[in-house]
Formats: C-alpha cells, sequence, structure tokens
C-alpha cells in the first residue's frame, strides 16, 4: 500500500497543526515508496499520508498499547526524543536514505516529485539519491484546471472531491476545524406488543438493539475517522492502510437482512401531510403562511413523540397498537437508520415503505440500503468545515464499527449479562456488547486533535482486521439472522436507497475477510455523476427505480460478483 494522502503533523488543541512549515528543507511532495508494513506502492492502490514514512520501528518502540489505554501510550510515544526530533522532514529523509538499499529488493526504482528544479538541485547537494531513484520535477495543473481531472501527485485521487476535502484543510492549515454534528433522534418508549410487527418487517434485531438506549456518541473519534475518508474508494484511508464498513458488519453490528429487493421507487413530496393522516389518523400541520418552503421534508420528531411517543393503553385493540408499532419504525427508520443531516425532521421519504404490509417490508434489502445512505454521507461530510456542519447517516452504526476494529476512542464496556431472546429465539447482534459502555467524557475539540494523532501513528498490528473472529462473540448466542445472508458480504455491488447509489468494494480491503490484499486492487470508479445527485433539487415525483435500473439490475445480480480472494492473510 502507497503513502497517505495527507501529511499530518502534530494538532493543537485550537485545531491548528504545529511541526514543520509547508515550506519544507527538503521539499518532496510524493515519493512512490515501499510502506514499511509490507506493501509496495502502485498508482491504483492507495493509503494515506503524502510522502511521509510515520512507522518507524523506532517510533513504535516507545508506544504501549492496551486495549484501552491507546491514548495514553500515544502521548508517552509522541514526546521521546526521537520523535519529536523526526518531525523535521529533513532528519526523516536522512533516516529513509539509510534504508534505502533494504527497500530496493521490494521496489527497484522510485519516483521522487518536487515542486522544482531548484528543488531538485537542493535536495541533491544535501543527499545525493542512491541508484534506482529517479528525481522529476512536478508539473502542476493550471488554476483552471477541470475539477473532473486527476490528482496531478495521485492518480487515484480525483480534484473535485480533494478541493474540499477536510484532510487537504488540515494539511495546508487554511482553517481550524471542529468537530462534525452526528444526527441521532432516540426512539419512542418500546412497548413490547410492538415485537411481532417489527419481527416480520425484520427490524426486531435493531429494535431491541435500541429500544432501552444507547451509548453517547464519541463526535470527536467519528469526525477524526471521517476526516481519512475518501469518495474516491469508499474507505478510510489509514497509517495500517485501507479499511471500510462492510455488509458484514451491517449485519453483525444491526442484524439487518442483506438478502433481498432494493430499497427504492417513486417518491412524491405532493400530498405527504394527507398520507400521514392516511396512515396515522393524525394531520400535521400546515406550514405558516409566510413560509418559503410549502413542501418541507416531513414532520418534527417533537410533533410525532407529541401523538405517538408513548404507548398506547392496555386495552387497545389490535389495529390501534399497530398503528403505533408503524410510527415506532417510521421513527426508527427515518430518525435513528436513516438520518439527515436537516436536524430533528422525520422524512417522509419513507412512508411509502413503511404504509406497506409487514412482511413486504421485510423482504427488501434494508441493510444494503443503510451502508449506501451512511456512504453517502460520509462522502458528503468529509467535505464540510463550516462550524456547524454535520454528519448524516446512522452514526451509531459509524461508532460501533470504530470500536469493533479500532483502538482508538474505544471506551470501556462492562458485562452485558443474558444475550436477549423473544419467542425462545435470540435477538441478540453483535451491537448488543457495547450496549454497557462508559459515557466519553471531556472537551470534545481538545479529544479531536488527540485522536486525529493517534490515527496518524495508527498501525496494521493495532488494528482489529476481524473481530467477529474472537472468542467473545463466538461464545455469544447470537441471532441466526446476523448470518443469514455470508454468501453476499464480500459482493461488489451498487448500495442503492433511492436516488442515493454507492459502490461496495469489499476487493479493496480482504484483509478484513482474512484474505491476502491483492496489490494493486481492481478500480471501479464510484461515479461523481451519483455523488453529485441532490434531491432537493428534484421537484415534483421521481422514479429513481427507473433512473436507476442498472443499478438495480446489478444487485440483483450481485450473487455474480463475488470476491473470493487469494490465499489467507497471516
Amino acid at each position: 500500500m502507497g503513502e497517505n494522502h495527507y501529511s499530518q503533523r502534530r494538532r493543537t488543541a485550537g485545531g491548528s497543526l504545529e511541526g514543520p512549515s509547508p515550506k519544507r528543507l527538503v521539499p518532496a511532495i510524493a515519493t512512490e515508496e515501499v510502506k514499511l508494513t509490507g506493501y509496495p506502492s502502485h498508482p491504483g492502490y492507495l493509503a494515506p499520508y503524502k510522502g511521509e514514512i510515520y512507522h518507524l520501528p523506532e517510533w513504535q518502540g516507545g508506544m504501549c498499547f492496551t486495549r484501552f489505554t491507546f491514548i495514553k501510550g500515544f502521548s508517552m510515544a509522541s514526546s521521546c526524543p526521537f520523535s519529536m526530533v523526526s518531525r523535521f522532514t529533513f532528519v526523516k529523509a536522512s533516516f529513509f536514505n539509510l534504508i534505502k538499499p533494504f527497500l530496493t529488493m521490494l521496489v527497484p526504482t522510485r519516483i521522487i516529485l518536487f515542486e522544482s528544479s531548484d528543488a531538485i538541485s537542493e535536495l541533491a547537494a544535501l543527499l545525493p539519491p542512491p541508484p534506482g531513484v529517479d528525481l522529476l520535477p512536478l508539473a502542476f495543473p493550471s488554476g483552471d484546471a477541470s475539477p473532473m481531472a486527476q490528482h496531478p501527485w495521485y492518480p487515484l485521487l480525483q480534484m473535485v472531491y480533494d478541493e474540499r476535502h477536510r484532510g487537504k484543510i488540515l494539511e495546508e492549515r487554511t482553517e481550524v476545524l471542529r468537530p462534525l454534528r452526528p444526527r441521532l433522534h432516540k426512539t419512542h418508549t418500546w412497548d413490547d406488543r410492538y415485537a411481532p410487527y417489527l419481527k416480520r418487517a425484520g427490524f426486531l434485531l435493531l429494535a431491541w438493539l435500541v429500544k432501552d438506549g444507547l451509548p453517547r456518541m464519541d463526535n470527536a473519534a467519528l469526525t477524526a475517522l471521517v476526516d481519512r475518508w475518501r469518495p474516491e474508494t469508499h474507505t478510510f484511508h489509514l497509517p495500517a492502510g485501507e479499511m471500510t464498513i462492510t455488509l458484514q458488519d451491517v449485519a453483525m453490528l444491526f442484524g439487518l437482512r442483506i438478502y433481498g429487493r432494493a430499497v427504492t421507487g417513486s417518491i412524491c413530496p405532493n400530498g405527504w401531510r394527507d398520507r400521514v393522516e392516511l396512515l396515522f389518523g393524525v394531520h400535521p400541520p400546515e406550514p405558516p403562511e409566510d413560509t418559503k418552503d410549502k413542501k418541507p421534508t416531513g414532520v418534527t420528531s417533537a410533533w410525532l413523540s407529541d401523538h405517538f411517543g408513548t404507548p398506547p393503553p392496555a386495552h387497545a385493540p389490535a389495529g390501534v397498537v399497530a398503528r403505533f408499532a408503524q410510527v415506532w419504525l417510521w421513527q426508527l427508520v427515518a430518525g435513528f437508520l436513516f438520518p439527515d443531516s436537516s436536524g430533528n425532521t422525520i422524512s417522509w421519504m419513507w412512508l411509502e415503505l413503511i404504509g406497506q404490509e409487514w412482511d413486504n417490508i421485510g423482504s427488501f434489502s434494508w441493510g444494503n440500503a443503510a451502508l449506501g445512505w451512511l456512504y453517502h454521507h460520509m462522502c458528503d461530510a468529509c467535505r464540510r468545515s463550516g462550524d456547524n456542519a454535520s454528519l448524516g447517516g446512522c452514526a451509531y452504526h459509524l461508532q460501533l464499527w470504530m470500536w469493533e476494529h479500532i483502538p482508538i476512542g474505544r471506551p470501556e464496556r462492562h458485562s452485558i449479562g443474558v444475550v436477549p431472546s423473544y419467542e425462545e429465539e435470540a435477538v441478540g447482534t453483535v451491537g448488543w456488547l457495547w450496549n454497557n459502555s462508559e459515557t466519553v467524557h471531556g472537551n470534545p475539540g481538545r479529544r479531536y486533535v488527540d485522536y486525529s494523532n493517534a490515527l496518524d501513528y495508527l498501525s496494521a498490528a493495532h488494528v482489529e482486521w476481524k473481530p467477529y473472529n474472537r472468542q467473545e462473540v463466538q461464545n455469544m448466542e447470537l441471532s441466526p439472522q446476523c448470518t443469514m445472508d455470508t454468501q453476499y458480504w464480500r459482493s461488489v455491488c451498487p448500495l442503492i436507497c433511492y436516488y442515493i447509489v454507492e459502490f461496495h468494494l469489499p476487493n479493496r480491503v480482504m484483509r478484513q475477510f482474512g484474505i491476502l490484499q491483492t496489490c494493486p486492487p481492481e478500480h471501479l470508479s464510484t461515479s461523481q455523476e451519483l455523488h453529485a445527485i441532490d434531491r432537493r433539487k428534484q421537484r415534483g415525483m421521481k422514479n429513481w427505480e427507473e433512473k436507476h435500473v442498472a443499478h438495480v439490475n446489478a444487485w440483483n445480480l450481485r450473487a455474480n460478483n463475488i470476491v473470493f480472494g487469494g490465499p489467507i492473510h497471516h
């Protein structure tokens, strides 16, 4: 795997970066070198951190990792003399020249790009390049370069994403970034009478996971991770290599089905208040006369809680209980699983599906849709830098994935007791293990700095590549639904949720499945055109199933595009 996209200097508490100034003593911009984890770099296979080697054994020697004391260990390592001195590029370049002879066995020829011919002369006078290393001037693009163009230094990057990427802003220190605000709505009060309906709809496992409340989100940790998300590959670019949330994670953490129809079809904003009244018996309030937008995106969560937040009386007829269960599912879907970045709105977009028969609701691939929705909002959030920038998608899904795979920000957790069951059938998921986690405390801005610095030093040895294989999970009585669709976990396929189409690319993260990563993996475009679709600009009725028919067909043929990989990764 190649070098990281953005050379991250150590951040101060205010969010700015300390360390060498952008004008470097040895002004190398990018090197095509060997990453010390053992993977050679290729133009088509990117790992982050432009032209910097952060994981020399001497640096890691000062680190003391345990399951829950990563930040403490990192702080100790960052204060060791070698680490402090090595922040200067000249020292790092000198050290790297000492180990170049050993790297030539892996990569016979390397190219180092520089800002100008003068920069090449400067380096050649200080450190003559060893045999097999070519020094070339870098041709910068003109100011009016097309945003569709590739990045001038890294072929896999695309300028349209890089222009406002949070990683680029951190590198160039043009702004002080603050933690994103994840959107997450608490569910309504649970009633066991809802369980039969939610089971038929395929949401009982998720309902059981969230019904008693969830640990508080660590928005600082989530932001530090999203800073490393790249829309070009749908992966987090970490020093340990690329990682991502896969269909396996959706099934194991939330228990959502992968098999099923794509979540798509026609949506129309006209008359949505009438549809709410038809389904639930209450008409939402009309907007004031002086309101500019006559078609808001849905009801407020406060309005929904006022009318349906409390379960119906014990003597209520079955029809009333079913109606309240339907509202509970609407709030779960629109407020927890598919929240957007708009705030406290429960979208009308889901009414067409929520209003169907319970068994029909369960025939859709909600796992596919939830992952596509999260991908889409991370692709958006990694390019947001305002003071009130938010993170859409299911933040709790992202949080659980981070806790399972990465030791940074991982809280203490206590025994959860007996895994839950319903009608003598297990309804527990791996996400259930984190329901009794301790709350994270401290200043979010300070934690954001610490988490970002810690991620800069994360190595492959500290990553839980296959967390669901650990003994704790093996000893759990998991619901069979968690492992019902294992044959699709490694499918290269579109992730579809109405207007959203993203791509699931497990071929880039085969180590997460215990398989040796091929290098470079096959490059598949994530489509700038699809990323640019904005539902807010779509007026009137839209049939997204017809619009995305090619992707819907590809999803239906998902079994034909499974990545089987190569040898086992040891």
